[in-house]
């Protein structure tokens, strides 16, 4: 704690002085960490972007109509935190699927930007575009993978060029699936 030789009326040292060195020198310290050099970039702002959070668990609608919202029941946690955002409506439609959701903490929950369906009913699920080639069914992932289904049921067929999720072993019949819904999501 820094000390000041400023003396109060009564001759001893005041108070006020120790305050406004204990000041001084946390400002000088704070000045220093926060950027008090010059090479800071032009038009590069001050605050820091928060970057993506991501949460995994189960989809639960919760609250009766018109007032329901979508939150995710966190894994091993118990807990459950309220989606908002342009992604709350997809993740309303995921209602009881363990997923993946990234985004970021907003004041009225967390905002999702993405979700991703990791599985259906304990079953590992795959997500990708749903193309015909000949006369197979593959599912095309992200990173350019073709994943062979058979077996495909008419409903998931009738989905061909949307992006899809399939919970079932690689390379067997469909079992459960869905549609990832549109947008950026």
């Amino acid at each position: 704690m820094t000390t000041s030789s400023a003396k109060s009326p009564d001759g001893g040292v005041g108070l006020r002085g120790t305050v406004q060195g204990s000041l001084m020198g946390a400002s000088l310290l704070l000045f220093s960490a926060c950027g008090g050099s010059s090479d800071a970039v032009p038009g590069a702002s001050a605050t820091p972007t928060a970057l993506p959070d991501t949460l995994r668990g189960t989809i639960q609608v919760v609250g009766a109509e018109p007032v329901s919202y979508p939150v995710l029941r966190l894994r091993g946690e118990g807990t459950s935190v309220r989606l908002v955002g342009p992604g709350a409506d997809q993740a309303r439609r995921h209602q009881g699927l363990d997923v993946k959701v990234t985004g970021q903490e907003a004041t009225d929950g967390f905002e999702v930007t993405r979700l991703e369906v990791r599985s259906a009913d304990g079953v590992a699920a795959l997500e990708g575009v749903l193309v015909r080639a000949g006369s197979r069914w593959v599912l095309e992932r992200d990173d350019g993978a073709h994943v062979p289904l058979i077996n495909v049921p008419p409903g998931l067929q009738e989905l061909e060029g949307r992006r899809v999720w399939v919970a079932a072993p690689v390379e067997v019949s469909a079992g459960a699936f869905g549609e990832m819904g549109g947008g950026d999501l």
